[in-house]
């Protein structure tokens, strides 16, 4: 093996390596690709949830794929978009020496609500894993105060058909503690609830019940449940047991059943809750099983033993122990299948599995030997062009071989369903170019130095006693060595066994593959084999962080102790520390970066495995009994060449049609195996040149203690308290160095804690030049004080209204027993008191706390602060006493009304400049101080509003007709995002992938003709319509530029609709269409289309001018744009027949809009219409909303009709370069765009998404733009808009009064901006109305654990917000 240097100024691309050799004539030549560095991107937020006005910060660590090192210098991109896809902020930082960049978002006052999106980027560099995104909420909530936890003593539950009466019985532990460790009293109310949906269930099911469609409850989204068993008991421990019976015709098989918990504290009347999972399964389905190949792969090697990984477990994920594998004999079941099913295929081979080779319910690894194939009808390497020649050659030849386990002769069906587990494995058989195998097995996980086993189909005396190996992960080459075989003993069972040692980097992470290339001694042939793991997290050096004590009081000084050690000598340490309230971690788990992090990472940045090595000769995909021959083209384009397309049969069977030509001595066609592969991808191997809390922290506390706590003097004498006011949720947010000494570094940071009464988490990480490592403290600290007062007050409160707060004392102070506590309560101006007493008093009990309460109003706007004081008397002359201020948001009452307006700034270089006023009024019943004001700015008009496009990403399958549904989508999905530059390397992969099966199998539905129909051959003759709509997609197809389609399948396909043009021009409807939603609004609710003869004489009875020239209208566009993406084809006639068609059109009289649009859009995609015609006639056509700001053209039967004709409206439009009215139209249709992705039916969405790319590329190009904005109170401000930020959200808040605004574009470009501003009116405005769900409904869905506590009780009036942007 060589290595070859790669110069780190050598720009990516493709490059040659020549070689020659030292006494040889000539030289080799290598194609190899350069790219950019490979680089890892982890992201960690300081929490996972914001309020309005806060700021979320963050950190990026950039690291080496192949050794996890820090990069310093490098670029990282910032971005965050809104729940509504608007970006809002982009920045770039590098990294510093630390390898980190660092990022904070400031939260507006008045943000969109919702789950944001923050995405980090690595400019420039190689690999999905250099993108890391991380999802965060902003919302207005209140931090819960306890947790809740639910367990099941069940892990399952079982239901049969002979045992439906009588009741199960389903016990457990509820627990509820608060996040400073004590436990919650109060009451618990737990409830045993099932999913209303049908299918599958034995028994009664749910029918009559009235259940909501899936995925909604009652118009609210998610999915009905209805409760099963109910109970309420009153909490006093720290756990309760519960019992709850349930019906046995209640549960049904396969169904999951839901436990939720939800406990009130009596202190406080907060609410929390918590829910965990039942699974019903059959009687006797107690085990799930899960079979893999030990070495992680997907296919068999011919001649060697199969190694099976054996998982069983429990529904629920239990472990089984001994007696439940012991119950029954397990047995594993390989079953080969062969080529011809004329062959009697070998009886199935049982290895019985004893209980005792299980470890956690895995056993590793079991061989199972493969009888050798009969050379004599089993030739892999024969090449082949019909069946009758496949099967003679390769009829008895293992195809591929699946797996079970059966317990006592009955095979096991359970499965987990989650991560791909499946309870069968198929595995498909390994090709290989010179019929010789090596399998590889995983080395023992955590040693760097080992001895790999190789098994071998051929003499390890064969091979050179040499061979490279390459360790891999991440998608990146971590290590690469040359190792030498050490042989041993042959096995006895036709293949050879050897050890290869090889070195594993400790820095490799998650899914690890080393590949082993060996070669042959004679001639130099490459055998390769490989094996890929799981592999732990293992850090460079050692790093431990922890707090100097468990537990302080509020306001305290400690310090934050970190060190780390096993360093390299003198390594420089740099530490990131996080510290987070309890409260905080309730609400989200917070982005990290820590082992989980990395491991998710070198996934990102691995990319999609299908176990297939690199193709070194041409490669058959198989789809049903498909065989399209997949070739590779030097430009890198994937080529399908259609079988047989001279429309000649390679013998004279129509079986033998997929087979196509033969493919030469130099591409034997591997045997197809028949296992369905996840996603449709390839189902065979290539293996040649695959080289390149606790909470044990509740001490007691003494009356004295408690004493220390607080600021009282005792004989009655008063000195101030001190005031808790310092409640963050991310206390420690900081980085520094530590003090390196040889290979140790340690530091000391002094702190002052918290006010809050909570537990704080403590979290680092550090970077070192040789790598980084992370830790979660094991003890978190503890901040408490033995008597505390806390004041339970909503995020806001409304001007006006009555708002009852509780405030709740705790006493746990030892020794003290019952106390009477003062509460006195200090009010700002702002705050009146309505109810209840500023000062009281009440009993509270040692291990337990009370209550009171006052009802106040606010009556001003801004934050009010709200004091509270309680003390008690204790023995001794000592008094309890604690103090705290809190905020309180006060807003202004009233209906929230948001006003918007939309303006879209068109320039060019003939015009420059512009500029647009907008008048910002406010209703005449507006109330004082409520309203404000912003303004934004965007250049990318579509990006914001058109995401989840992947939603529509499926592969292709049926008939020729449901196979174009499912392929349409893809293509033109592809088209959009190449158009706005957004195809990401897995999405470009997916569709490629969806387009050659899609194209591959719509292939078998062609006509030797070229036409092509549902069910080809099948039927009698093609369909004009369908032949019209494969030729469109696949001429898109050709035009997007990711694979190459036949040429001559589009010129047949074009000729056969040529021949099918009537003397007057129109084209006549042949055969017919299955699925007429697929033709849109040129469906006529027949299957067949309107028919007439050469003549132009109808010969269907039901046949109308409309609808004859929409077809003529649709098969023309369909010609036009083939023949504007291939000018050259091949094709007699197609000018002639284009003009003869357009004066067809041109001639007739179309009554319904539909049919006049379409033949607009055919006419001027022929270029038999001019733009500023077409425009002007398309225009005249369409209507525009009550605002102006939408425009769309309606039809005459349906919604998914008026998408159709708005999609060919924007078509138009955008090809004859009116873009404002294109852009109406655009947001028209983004408004009516489904949650999955796409519109209403296949047509619609096609065109659609068509006029979208189509738009988006017109509008596309360089963007240069400075918008100025000014107004008469004083705004005046610059925002400008360029490559760099063109997507980006851009707002200024304007001063209040604000009118009018005046925006003055200063460049060639076109932006939309959108003044804003939003007032609470006196009165809810008449066109309003409210909706509320029935009280009597019966459907539920479980609670999830509270983002926001329970808000205390109030009177006002109902909110009621209307959307702005």
């Amino acid at each position: 093996m060589y290595a070859l240097a790669i110069p780190k100024d050598l720009a990516a691309g493709s490059y040659k390596v020549r070689a020659s050799f030292a006494g040889t004539a000539g030289e080799k030549l290598a194609a190899v690709e350069v790219v950019a560095e490979a680089a890892l991107a982890l992201m960690e937020a300081d929490k996972a949830m914001y309020k309005p006005g806060q700021t979320a910060k963050f950190r990026v660590l950039v690291v080496k794929v192949g050794d996890l090192r820090p990069i310093a210098g490098r670029q990282v991109r910032f971005d965050v978009k809104a729940p509504n896809g608007f970006k809002l902020i982009q920045v770039e930082n590098p990294t510093d020496s630390a390898g980190v960049a660092k990022f904070e978002f400031p939260i507006a006052d008045e943000p969109i609500l919702g789950e944001h999106l923050a995405r980090a980027t690595v400019v420039g560099a190689f690999g999905d894993g250099a993108v890391h995104e991380t999802g965060f909420t902003v919302e207005e909530y209140v931090l819960p105060r306890f947790e809740v936890n639910i367990s099941c003593d069940q892990d399952f539950l079982t239901s049969s058909w002979d045992d439906r009466e009588g009741t199960a019985t389903v016990t457990g532990k509820v627990g509820a503690t608060y996040t400073f460790g004590k436990s919650v009293a109060g009451k618990v109310t737990i409830t045993l609830l099932s999913k209303m949906s049908g299918g599958g269930a034995i028994g009664k099911g749910v029918a009559g019940m009235g259940m909501a469609p899936p995925g909604d409850v009652g118009g609210g989204g998610g999915v009905p449940y209805r409760a099963l068993a109910t109970t309420e008991v009153h909490m006093q421990e720290a756990r309760i047991s519960f019992t709850l019976p349930v019906q046995k015709a209640d549960l049904n098989a396969g169904m999951e059943l839901i436990l939720e918990a939800s406990v009130t504290d009596s202190a406080t009347g907060e609410v929390q809750n918590a829910t965990t999972s039942l699974p019903v399964v059959y009687k006797g389905s107690d085990l799930n099983v899960h079979l893999e190949l030990a070495d992680g792969g997907e296919v068999f090697k011919p001649g060697l033993p199969a190694a099976v990984r054996v998982k069983v477990s429990q529904p629920g994920g239990g472990v089984p122990d001994r007696s439940v594998l012991g119950a029954g004999v397990l047995k594993l079941v390989m079953q080969r299948m062969l080529v011809s099913y004329a062959v009697k295929a070998p009886d199935p081979v049982k290895v019985t599995l004893d209980p005792a080779s299980f470890m956690n319910g895995v056993v590793p690894q079991v061989d199972m030997s493969i009888v050798p194939d009969d050379s004599g009808c089993c030739d892999p390497l024969a090449s082949v062009a019909s069946r009758t020649e496949y099967e003679e050659k390769m009829g008895c030849c293992t195809s591929r071989v699946e797996f079970h386990v059966e317990r006592d002769g009955s095979r096991l069906w359970g499965s987990s369903g989650e991560g791909g587990e499946t309870p069968t494995l198929c595995t498909s058989r390994a090709y290989s170019p010179t019929g010789h195998y090596l399998a590889v097995s995983a080395p023992p996980n955590g040693q760097t130095s080992v001895s790999i086993e190789v098994k071998s189909t051929i003499a390890f005396s064969d091979l050179k006693p040499t061979a490279d190996y390459f360790v891999m992960h991440g998608g990146a080459l971590s290590r690469g060595g040359t190792g030498t075989f050490v042989t041993g003993a042959a096995s006895g069972d036709g293949y050879w066994k050897a050890t290869l040692p090889i070195e594993i980097p400790a820095a490799t992470a998650g899914t690890v593959k080393v590949a082993i290339v060996a070669r042959l001694a004679t001639g130099g042939a490459v055998v390769t084999g490989s094996s890929k793991w799981e592999k732990a997290v293992t850090w460079p050096f050692a790093l431990s962080a922890s707090f100097s004590a468990a537990e302080v009081k509020p306001g305290d000084t400690l310090d934050v102790d970190i060190s780390a050690s096993n360093l390299a000598s003198g390594e420089a340490v740099h530490v990131f520390v996080t510290s987070l309230d309890r409260s905080a971690e309730l609400l989200g788990r917070r982005a990290t970066i820590d082992g989980q992090a990395v491991v998710g990472g070198l996934a990102r940045s691995a990319g999609t495995d299908d176990s297939v090595a690199p193709r070194v000769w041409r490669h058959c995909q198989f789809h049903g009994i498909d065989v399209p021959i997949l070739g590779e083209l030097s430009d890198g384009l994937a080529l399908l060449v259609s079988s047989g397309t001279d429309g000649k049969l390679a013998d004279d069977t129509t079986m033998d049609e997929p087979f196509g030509p033969s493919l030469g001595a130099n591409c034997p066609r591997p045997i197809s195996s028949g296992c369905s592969s996840a996603g449709g991808g390839d189902v065979m191997m290539m293996e040649a040149a695959m080289a390149p809390a606790a909470d044990g922290m509740q001490q007691k506390a003494s009356a004295a203690d408690a004493q220390a706590a607080g600021s009282g003097s005792g004989g009655g004498e008063s000195r101030s308290v001190a005031v808790r006011k310092f409640f963050p949720e991310t206390w420690m947010w900081t980085d520094y160095d530590l003090t390196t000494s040889l290979t140790s570094a340690n530091s000391r940071l002094s702190v002052t804690a918290p006010d809050t009464i909570t537990t704080w988490s403590l979290e680092a990480f550090a970077t070192t030049p040789s790598g980084f490592a992370a830790i979660r403290a094991v003890d978190p600290l503890k901040v408490f004080k033995p008597f505390f007062v806390e004041a339970r007050l909503p995020y806001s409160a409304m001007r006006g209204e009555e708002l009852e707060v509780i405030l709740a004392v705790y006493n746990y102070a030892e020794g003290t027993g019952s106390v009477e506590a003062s509460v006195s309560i200090v009010l700002p101006p702002s705050l009146e008191l309505v109810g209840g007493t500023l000062a009281s008093t009440v009993n509270v009990t040692e291990g337990s706390a009370s209550r009171v309460s006052v009802r106040v109003k606010p009556t001003s706007l801004g934050t009010a602060t709200f004091s509270v004081v309680a003390s008690a008397p204790v023995s001794g002359g000592l008094r309890l006493e604690d103090a705290i201020e809190k905020p309180l948001h006060v807003k202004p009452e009233g209906f929230e009304v948001r006003t918007t307006k939309n303006v879209v700034l068109e320039l060019s270089a003939d015009n420059p400049t512009g500029s647009a006023a907008i008048e910002l009024a406010v209703p005449a019943n507006v109330v004082d101080g409520s309203a404000w004001s912003t303004v934004s700015v965007v250049g990318d008009l579509l990006g914001p509003t058109i995401s989840g496009l992947e939603r529509l990403l499926r592969i292709p399958t049926g008939c020729g007709e449901q196979n174009m549904i499912t392929l349409a989508p893809n293509v033109y999905v592809g088209k959009y995002l190449t158009s706005v530059g957004r195809l990401r390397p897995d999405l470009q992969q997916r569709i490629v992938r969806n387009m050659l099966v899609g194209y591959g199998r719509e292939l078998t539905y062609r006509h030797p003709d070229g036409s092509f129909s549902a069910f080809g051959s099948q039927d009698q003759e093609g369909s004009t319509w369908l032949t019209a709509f494969v030729l469109k997609t696949f001429a898109e197809v050709q035009a997007l530029g990711l694979i190459s389609v036949d040429t001559s399948v589009l010129a047949s396909a074009a000729t056969w609709l040529v021949q099918q043009q009537a003397a007057d021009g129109s084209f006549l409807g042949r055969g017919q269409v299955i699925h007429q939603e697929m033709m849109g609004g040129m469906s006529s609710g027949s299957s067949s289309p309107p028919m007439r003869n050469k003549d132009g004489q109808s010969t269907s009875t039901s046949t109308s001018a409309s609808s004859e020239s929409s077809l003529s209208a649709y098969v023309l566009s369909a010609l036009a744009k083939t023949k504007s993406v291939v000018p050259n084809l091949a094709v007699s006639g197609l000018d002639a027949a284009l003009t003869k068609a357009g004066s067809y059109l041109a001639s007739m009289e179309a009554s319904k809009k539909y049919t006049k649009l379409l033949r607009i859009f055919a006419l001027h995609a022929a270029g038999l219409k001019a733009d500023e015609v077409a425009a002007s006639e398309c225009l005249a056509l369409s209507e525009v909303d009550a605002g102006g700001s939408l425009r769309f053209w309606s039809g005459d039967s349906s919604s998914s009709q008026d998408i159709e004709l708005t999609g060919y409206g924007v078509l138009v439009l955008s090809l004859a370069g009116k873009l404002s009215e294109a852009l109406q139209g655009t947001r028209w249709l983004l408004a009516r765009r489904k949650k999955e992705g796409g519109f209403e039916s296949t047509q619609d969405t096609v065109i659609a998404l068509g006029a979208l790319a189509t738009y988006a590329t017109a509008v596309a190009g360089s963007v240069t733009m400075s918008v100025k904005l000014t107004s008469d109170s004083g705004l005046d401000s610059t925002l400008k808009v360029d490559e760099s930020n063109i997507d980006v959200f851009q707002s200024v808040t304007l001063p209040w009064p604000s009118s009018p605004l005046t925006s003055v574009p200063m460049a060639a470009a076109l932006a939309w901006w959108c003044p804003s501003w939003c007032t609470m009116c006196r009165k809810r405005p008449s066109s309003l109305a409210t909706t509320s769900r029935s009280a009597g409904s019966s459907s539920r869905r479980p609670r999830r654990q509270s983002a926001a506590a329970s808000r205390p009780s109030r009177t006002a009036p109902q909110r009621l917000m209307v959307c702005g942007c």
